[in-house]
């Protein structure tokens, strides 16, 4: 199911799966949808671990066209205040800066009287960005550059994989969050309150596989299809033909085939619980930490590296293992 949110933002959950322990928690993956402004800070809660749709590999023309289709527009202006969120509700007309350090300014509306409303003139600026990155393109200048122009008019799509949530809900649902962080907050809460938890499908939690896949693939080839899949967002190439079993394998080991240049992020999001045994070595050594001569806090924080593998706790990564099995 998709969540619709204000602004384009959306969520769907991809697959929530159970850990079989009471004490870990079930991990979930989600396909959202947001504003791209707000990518960076998204990156900043380190316990998600996420993939999304890159810039340098999007042609200027295509992401253009994106925007024209469905543009960024701000969900509130915020008045301008002291501190780092505006006063929600604000909607001024712009009349003032008809020029600026020499550049002239559109200050007229399409109705031809003078002044914009905060969205016209964030259109206006739109297509400012639109023009000049156009003309550079044209011009043979690579995306990579040019993109810059205009990601403050761009959503993104990203796949996310979490076990814990809580600090990032507490921060982001909070009332002076950003805008638009607290509507993808609200749709993504919301979209795994929908969520069905399931069990493991061959003792794995693996995003992108059909249930029919997961059962016909060796889990070792489940694996890196989802992989696959989750590294370019699709269940498609990025041709739009279907990624069966043979392309997946194909892009798996472009992946992870050079050892200079590893690209492993898309490895994170299948992930195993803990076995019997791995389950049962942490509970000795929690008690072993909660029985020691350790402050409170220190056994909390020694607790707590124990339970997590990674960003993930009780559960551990494709990535994570492999990178373990190298050392």
């Amino acid at each position: 199911m998709i969540i619709k949110g204000k602004g384009g933002i959306e969520a769907e959950c991809l697959l929530a799966s159970a850990s079989g322990y009471t004490d870990i928690p079930p991990i979930y993956t989600l396909r959202l949808r947001f504003p791209r402004q707000i990518l960076a800070a998204f990156s900043k809660h380190t316990v998600l671990r996420f993939n999304g749709v890159s810039n340098r590999a999007v042609k200027t023309f295509k992401a253009i066209q994106e925007i024209k289709d469905n543009p960024y527009i701000p969900i509130d202006f915020g008045k301008q205040q002291k501190g780092m969120s505006g006063e929600y509700g604000y909607n001024p007309l712009i009349t003032n800066g008809d020029s600026y350090e020499g550049y002239s300014l559109c200050l007229e509306n399409d109705r031809g009287e003078h002044g914009l409303t905060p969205e016209e003139a964030w259109l206006e600026a739109m297509g400012w960005s639109l023009a000049y990155a156009s003309a550079m393109s044209e011009a043979g200048i690579h995306q990579e550059t040019v993109s810059r122009l205009l990601e403050p008019f761009q959503m993104t799509e990203i796949i996310v994989t979490a076990t814990c949530w809580d600090n990032f809900f507490n921060l982001r649902l909070h009332k002076d969050a950003q805008g638009s962080f607290q509507e993808l907050a609200r749709v993504m809460k919301k979209c795994m309150e929908k969520a069905t938890v399931r069990p493991l499908t061959n003792g794995w939690h693996l995003p992108m596989l059909t249930l029919d896949e997961a059962d016909s693939y060796a889990p070792a080839d489940s694996m890196r299809l989802s992989a696959a899949r989750v590294c370019v967002i699709s269940y498609s190439n990025h041709r739009g033909e279907p990624m069966d079993l043979e392309r997946g394998l194909k892009l798996y080991n472009h992946l992870t085939s050079d050892p200079k240049a590893l690209h492993l992020s898309p490895l994170e999001h299948q992930a195993r619980p803990l076995t019997q045994s791995e389950y049962k070595n942490l509970k000795e050594l929690e008690a072993s930490v909660l029985s020691s001569d350790l402050s409170t806090s220190q056994k909390m924080r020694r607790v707590q590296q124990l339970q997590y593998h990674g960003s993930f706790k009780g559960w551990i990564s494709n990535r994570y293992e492999l990178e373990a099995s190298q050392l």
